[in-house]
């Protein structure tokens, strides 16, 4: 397993961890109204750089940092490039490239964030070295989200054959979504709570 803490945590204490089952997390809010993020709202974590974050003010930017210039023609908007199939084609295809020099940055995007329902508001674009592998084991995992994007989560986006777990708290406490692949709605349990994640 493949993990980072986003700050420095103590160890990890065992608790019960209630999982919310995909029927408490149909329901959906009214639609947001358009808000536009905030300058430096676009932020890429490098999961695979002990989680360091870097933050744009257009999705663009972000995603050419996430797939290492990869793709440097992305959308400006985050919600744009989740709509189209071209976009989410090319983000799953930088997955499955095979024969990466040692030396060479990580760039495969595993899931983007974002701050509102239904793909809209500032994003959080989650890059690591590589995938997730079909099994039950965890690949990748972030026990603390911090800083603004702490309890912001509502919509997210995975890609690279990764599903995503949500916890309440740090560390992988308290109450948590299922393993789930696209949401565009996290749940009224979770929405604006998520403060850990972990990918299979």
């Amino acid at each position: 397993m493949r993990s980072v803490l986003l700050v420095a945590a103590a160890t990890i204490a065992a608790t019960t961890s209630t999982v919310l089952s995909p029927m408490a997390a149909s329901a959906s809010p009214s639609p947001t109204n358009g808000t536009v993020p905030k300058p430096g709202r676009n932020c890429v974590v490098h999961l695979a750089a002990s989680g360091s974050v870097s933050c744009y003010d257009t999705f663009t930017e972000a995603i050419n940092d996430a797939t290492n210039g990869k793709i440097t023609d992305a959308p400006r908007n985050a919600r744009t490039a989740v709509a189209s199939a071209t976009f989410n084609d090319r983000i799953n295809a930088i997955a499955q490239t095979k024969g990466q020099s040692a030396g060479q940055k990580a760039a495969t995007v595993i899931e983007i964030s974002y701050e509102h329902i239904n793909f809209q508001g500032a994003s959080l674009t989650w890059e690591t070295s590589g995938g997730c592998d079909n099994s039950s084991d965890v690949d990748w995992q972030a026990g603390s989200i911090t800083g603004w994007w702490n309890d912001r989560i509502s919509s997210f986006r995975t890609y690279a054959n990764c599903l995503s777990r949500h916890w309440e708290h740090t560390n992988f406490q308290g109450a948590s979504t299922g393993y789930w692949g696209t949401t565009g709605y996290i749940g009224d349990a979770m929405n604006d709570r998520a403060s850990s994640i972990k990918w299979i």
